[in-house]
């Protein structure tokens, strides 16, 4: 059985370090964003998909200059909703 020879081989288990990526949703299943790209923080992978968005993503997602705005205007409202949400939360929570 390989299950109980690698429990004889390595008892104390296999530990792997953490690996951070960047995923998206696509029809209802979730994908890596950059297959290759993996990260050693969370911060890593936020920085990276904040470069993506910045340098790459206007030209991937082929918008003009005035869709660009709108759809950046549309994340800030989204991220600002997030953070009051999260406020409120915090808020709440100090209460109890």
């Amino acid at each position: 059985m390989p299950q109980r020879r690698c429990a004889e081989r390595y008892p104390g288990g296999v530990l792997l370090p953490a690996v951070f990526s960047v995923s998206e949703r696509v029809d209802g299943s979730w994908r890596a964003h950059a297959p290759g790209a993996s990260y050693s923080t969370p911060q890593g992978a936020r920085d990276g998909l904040a470069g993506w968005l910045r340098l790459m993503g206007p030209f991937t997602l082929d918008l003009e200059l005035d869709g660009r705005a709108l759809e950046l205007k549309r994340l800030w409202e989204q991220e600002e909703a997030r953070r009051a949400a999260v406020r409120e939360r915090r808020q709440g929570n100090k209460g109890r």
